[in-house]
């Protein structure tokens, strides 16, 4: 899932070579983004799920620190609320660690129609915690989202997945992330949010393997544990970048492409083919994401 609130927003007046240039950039990011969830797939096949977790961290923090090299002194980062700075890196964690829970058993694009549930859940959250306005139209798109929810999950049906649950247990604790990102972007730096989101996770990580390592039978898997932290921090810092040259307002939408490249990795790389239920009910939910976007415009 890709975090599309912690960049800042465009000016009004973006020349249309810089909004080119941060679609493509947003493009890019969305399919390395995407291409996660096969990676950690792959290798949660044959190596314990808590391990692959720690992948994605650690080497994403590696390549965090080469990509947006920060000073060597933390005190330097714009760390202002260290307190609310862990909390989000604790439920960024979470959220891996349900996300690849969840693909043990769920096919790419039914994790990933769960997934873009995201925005409804922080639409949702956002007018209860922080009692932002409720307009009917919200409420459509609420409704549309948890209706698609339904059938892609099926909760009671002779194909029900419990590994579903796994996937909503990471959209929620994502949602608080989101929420958590848009308070601290007040007064904590984009670097800080960017390097500790990733440092904090693998330092402790790192501790917690200890117990249940196991070294990968082939290149394949040392090749995929990789993968996933490459291509997960290369992901984010072109979704920084792409913020930088266009509007959120006109990035935010193509996060959807997420689903395209769900739906190509799970055919090539795992021969899986979506249901029929599950294909229209990521339809309603795009549908749902798009009615609380255009709602958000007005």
């Amino acid at each position: 899932m890709s975090d599309m609130s912690s960049a800042e927003a465009g000016s009004p007046a973006v020349p249309v070579s810089h909004v080119r240039k941060g679609v493509l950039l947003m493009l890019l990011a969305v399919m390395l983004i995407a291409l996660i969830d096969p990676a950690a797939k792959y290798a949660g096949r044959h190596l314990p799920v808590l391990q692959v977790v720690w992948a994605r961290y650690a080497f994403g923090c590696l390549t965090a620190f080469a990509l947006f090299r920060p000073s060597v002194d933390p005190r330097r980062w714009g760390i202002h609320q260290p307190g609310l700075q862990a909390l989000r890196a604790a439920c960024l964690l979470g959220s891996t660690a349900f996300n690849f829970l969840a693909l043990r058993n769920l096919g790419l694009v039914e994790n990933q129609a769960i997934i873009m549930l995201g925005p409804v859940v922080i639409t949702a959250l956002s007018i209860v915690l922080f009692r932002e306005r409720f307009r009917p139209i919200v409420g459509i798109g609420l409704g549309l989202g948890l209706f698609g929810a339904m059938l892609v999950i099926q909760p009671g049906g002779d194909v029900f997945k419990f590994s579903a649950l796994y996937a909503v247990g990471n959209v929620m604790t994502y949602a608080v992330y989101v929420l958590l990102t848009k308070r601290l972007l007040l007064t904590d730096s984009m670097l800080s949010l960017n390097i500790v989101s990733v440092a904090l996770p693998a330092i402790v990580l790192s501790f917690a393997i200890v117990g249940v390592w196991q070294w990968p039978e082939d290149i394949g898997g040392w090749i995929a544990m990789v993968l996933v932290g490459i291509i997960g921090g290369l992901g984010h810092f072109l979704l920084v970048t792409a913020h930088r040259y266009a509007p959120a307002s006109t990035l935010a939408p193509l996060g959807y492409t997420q689903l395209c490249w769900a739906l190509v990795a799970g055919f090539v790389m795992f021969a899986e083919l979506p249901d029929l239920h599950t294909i229209i009910g990521a339809i309603v939910i795009l549908a749902s994401g798009a009615v609380i976007m255009v709602s958000g415009r007005r």
